[in-house]
């Protein structure tokens, strides 16, 4: 079979590793490169010729597709199905799948005040009022059971015994009355619940961690800039402006307009050390990515997709012969994972999830309840020495009588 058909391409195949050089980064050469790819087994296996469709200048993204103006048999740079390709073309497979969004260095936070998290501020705050609370309970008992029974009767011990019931280390207790135990018993059961809640919980807090994926809200919230690969301009300027109709690009729409060019080793260095998220189609800078972070940086790359695993078709006119023939090799060629080895991203480094994110703990975590001790102590000095100042001048030791 030596029949010639006409090709749509935005470039001719055989200039496709000439031109590697200058569209490096864009997406559409690496689609196109592609298509040429598959375009090149199919005339192999099914002897056939090819001439490429004239194209007037200049690079011009949506030019080779199905249409009724012009008369291509095969288009070779894959595309998604759309409504106006389908009135005039034929799709034949799926050839790859295509994701496009935000690619950024998400470090993790460390867990300063990590004894904190197992409760909410209104929650301490109830804890602690309960407390209080608790303990002038607990000093009306008292004090009725010394009128009747005799005994002490304290206010700052009573407050002393909540607190050590809250840390299940409970001071010896001296009831004598049912209602007065009751109301101990009750607390006590109360606070262990509590204290088996937080502990768990905290434990939950320290072993786990934080989901790492962001969607487009929360990155549209963080102060994260937005930076555009300039070798990129010829599709992200296409889907910039279906900012008004996209309701994924409105989230991110204030954004986007805000967004700076850079050149592709500009941005992925902001990126690397800097709050930066560059819009990619991630397959055209992992390359580049993985000569300027190091493993511990390419660990803390994720993606925020705009567009996730959209399907890319081979087209063909809807009068061209061969559309069964070539929807039979396409299949077979993706079974014998042919597509799959030159589809194969050149990701990062694989044992990112082998690497256990374990750190000393610096002073700066401790720093707080260290602290507070170390107040405690002071605080317990300085009683001490107003105990023995009263002592000496009135002959009595505080708080018996």
């Amino acid at each position: 079979m030596n029949t010639t058909y006409t090709v749509g391409s935005l470039f001719k195949c055989e200039n496709i590793d000439t031109l590697m050089y200058k569209y490096e980064h864009d997406p559409i050469w690496r689609q196109t490169a592609l298509g040429c790819y598959v375009l090149e087994i199919l005339k192999e296996m099914l002897q056939f010729n090819v001439t490429y469709a004239p194209r007037p200048p200049p690079y011009i993204d949506d030019y080779e597709v199905p249409s009724a103006n012009n008369s291509i048999d095969i288009y070779v740079r894959p595309m998604m199905l759309k409504r106006e390709y389908l009135d005039e073309g034929y799709p034949i497979n799926s050839i790859f799948q295509w994701s496009f969004g935000f690619l950024l260095r998400y470090k993790r936070s460390e867990l300063q005040t990590f004894y904190t998290l197992p409760f909410s501020t209104l929650v301490w705050t109830c804890l602690i009022w309960t407390l209080f609370l608790s303990a002038s309970v607990f000093y009306l008992l008292s004090y009725w059971e010394k009128r009747l029974l005799g005994g002490e009767c304290c206010l700052h011990h009573e407050i002393l015994l909540a607190f050590s019931a809250y840390c299940q280390h409970i001071l010896p207790l001296q009831a004598n009355l049912s209602s007065r135990r009751m109301a101990y018993l009750i607390f006590i059961l109360s606070a262990y619940v509590i204290h088996c809640f937080y502990t768990s919980n905290l434990l939950s807090h320290l072993v786990n961690d934080k989901d790492r994926r962001l969607n487009l809200e929360d990155l549209a919230n963080t102060d994260y800039e937005f930076v555009i690969i300039k070798d990129m301009n010829l599709i992200t300027e296409k889907h910039i402006q279906q900012v008004s109709i996209d309701k994924y690009l409105r989230t991110v729409e204030e954004k986007i307009y805000k967004s700076k060019v850079m050149d592709v080793y500009s941005a992925l260095e902001a990126v690397r050390d800097t709050k930066t998220a560059v819009l990619t189609d991630y397959v055209t800078i992992y390359p580049v990515a993985k000569r300027l972070f190091d493993n511990h940086a390419q660990c803390e790359l994720i993606e925020v997709n705009l567009y996730s695993k959209v399907k890319k078709y081979m087209f063909t006119s809807k009068t061209f012969p061969l559309t069964e023939q070539f929807k039979v090799i396409t299949l077979r060629l993706k079974e014998a994972g042919l597509l799959t080895r030159t589809l194969k991203c050149d990701r990062l480094i694989k044992s990112c999830n082998n690497i256990v994110n374990q750190e000393q703990a610096g002073l700066s975590r401790i720093s707080t309840p260290m602290i507070l001790l170390a107040g405690s102590y002071v605080l317990a000095l300085l009683i001490l020495i107003g105990e023995k100042i009263h002592f000496e001048f009135c002959h009595l030791w505080p708080y018996i009588e």
